[in-house]
């Protein structure tokens, strides 16, 4: 049997299969559907990095990537819903990715690529211009012409807030000094008893860091509070 890919004869053939594509209805007069059949029916844009296919899957399942070639079901109990999603590209340390929001923050760049938190980012801007730095909570909007480039430069510094029952501190530090060394910056900065027992740990955690390791090694966001207690005083 012969499709239509006319969405007004579909709908007026009593024993078609139901659709829809974002939220409007269509039919069609075969069992299973292809995913361009999908796109022709709905007279959507074809198939492409920006343009993406979904099926609609009850939750905490993952919605169904359906491209020209996959093949549907349609005769299931219930009626596939299937959607449109615009995809927006991004270029990161010379890598291609996908994001399908308008906008995207430093910090979900950064997670999207797999760079830390603290490192810098750069937005590549045309020359003689500047590369401009993007903070954490910068807001980069991806809609915009063109495809938008970003690359990261590792920070050997991370900025930290160490609080202690004589204050706060908050200053940058190098990611290569161990704790053992940075509770001994605090005891100096604080004049703290330099024979006391001391140890950082990671607010709102339990455990302690352990003395011998270095900052880098807990890939600590910047900005990240870290507490200094007394073990002598059970602080």
């Amino acid at each position: 049997m012969k499709n239509s890919n006319n969405a007004g004869d579909n709908l007026n053939n009593e024993k078609a299969l139901p659709f829809t594509v974002d939220s409007k209805e269509y039919k069609w007069n075969d069992e299973y559907i292809f995913g361009h059949e999908i796109r022709t029916i709905a007279g959507a844009p074809a198939e492409s990095p920006e343009s993406k296919l979904f099926l609609a899957v009850a939750r905490p399942w993952e919605d169904e990537l359906i491209e020209n070639n996959t093949r549907v079901n349609l005769a299931r109990p219930e009626i596939e819903h299937f959607y449109l999603k615009n995809i927006l590209l991004l270029v990161i340390n010379e890598r291609e990715y996908t994001w399908d929001k308008e906008y995207i923050t430093g910090a979900e760049i950064k997670k999207l690529a797999g760079i830390g938190l603290s490192d810098e980012l750069f937005l590549s801007i045309r020359k003689p211009w500047d590369d401009e730095l993007i903070l954490n909570e910068t807001k980069v909007n991806l809609a915009r012409p063109g495809i938008e480039s970003f690359y990261s430069k590792t920070n050997p510094n991370i900025k930290l807030t160490i609080q202690t029952a004589k204050g706060s501190w908050t200053d940058s530090f190098a990611k290569s000094l161990t704790v053992q060394a940075l509770i001994q910056a605090v005891i100096t900065h604080f004049s703290f008893a330099a024979d006391g027992n001391y140890q950082l740990k990671i607010k709102g955690t339990t455990d302690n860091l352990e003395p011998s390791r270095t900052i880098d090694s807990y890939n600590l966001p910047d900005g990240q509070i870290l507490v200094f207690t007394d073990l002598g005083k059970g602080a």
